[in-house]
């Protein structure tokens, strides 16, 4: 790619992540005094204290109530299901309020069938493979090895984006296979995928809820990677330590949390930016 690829690349990755912190930049006025205070004692809690953090535990407690690697796939499935309509209702909110018109069709039959058939069923079917492997690339992070943790995490976005693509896809050929959407034709379907992808990063079109929801969806996953990373590595430890005092964590707790999510949802972006970048014709 070329230098005007890259710089297009890198704003596609970071656009959204910075909306979702703008929108995110004055919500703790909202939460009231107390529970600020007491999302600010969890974070310094956690960075001080990252291996018995009683915050650290509640996380470990939490995931694996709801969200069992062995077991109760019921009760796993039903907790990832209402995990993705929530993130995805809270995108699509901002969406339709982004999107003039909108409004009067979310109940149309083409948008829910789209929106169900494509959204829901793509963010749900990655959610659930996201949260029935988190511990095996949490149990893959090596002590003091900071540089091949994040590699790790970058190579579990990468496969993460490889089969939003596949199933993206796959949706795209069914719907052009049984409503005639894209013409009927198959290759025209697939042809959409990296298009509407690469749009979507510019919060474009309705894909865009369906990427962002599914990164807000995997915000408990992103905790624990942090988490694991604290504990892993005393180096990163003390620089997050230092790093509280130059944020408003104790004012802004909700903004620092956001700040997180930014960081995790642009390298997903930028990691599904350059799969689909090459594929646009």
């Amino acid at each position: 790619m070329d230098l005007l690829t890259h710089v297009t690349t890198l704003a596609q990755a970071f656009l959204a992540p910075s909306l979702v912190v703008m929108l995110l930049f004055g919500a703790d006025a909202f939460v009231g005094s107390a529970a600020s205070q007491a999302l600010s004692e969890a974070i310094r809690d956690v960075a001080a204290r990252p291996r018995d953090s009683r915050w650290h535990l509640a996380l470990d407690d939490f995931l694996a109530e709801y969200f069992p690697p062995k077991g109760k796939p019921g009760k796993f499935l039903l907790s990832v299901f209402v995990l993705t309509s929530i993130s995805l209702a809270f995108f699509l909110t901002i969406y339709t309020a982004r999107t003039s018109g909108l409004f009067g069709q979310l109940l149309s039959q083409g948008f829910v069938l789209q929106f169900l058939g494509n959204g829901l069923v793509v963010t749900f079917a990655v959610n659930c493979i996201a949260y029935l492997t988190y511990r095996q690339l949490l149990s893959a992070f090596a002590a003091d090895s900071l540089p091949r943790n994040l590699l790790w995490i970058a190579a579990d976005f990468c496969a993460k984006a490889i089969l939003f693509i596949i199933l993206t896809a796959i949706v795209y050929v069914v719907f052009a296979a049984t409503t005639n959407a894209f013409r009927g034709s198959v290759s025209s379907a697939l042809g959409a995928v990296p298009i509407t992808i690469r749009e979507a990063l510019f919060f474009r079109n309705l894909t865009s809820v369906y990427i962002y929801s599914l990164l807000l969806s995997s915000f408990p996953i992103f905790v624990a990677f942090i988490v694991k990373l604290l504990v892993l590595s005393p180096a990163f430890a003390r620089v997050a330590q230092r790093a509280l005092y130059f944020l408003p964590i104790a004012e802004k707790p909700i903004r620092a949390a956001a700040l997180i999510f930014a960081f995790f949802a642009a390298l997903f972006c930028l990691i599904l930016s350059a799969l689909v970048s090459p594929l646009v014709k």
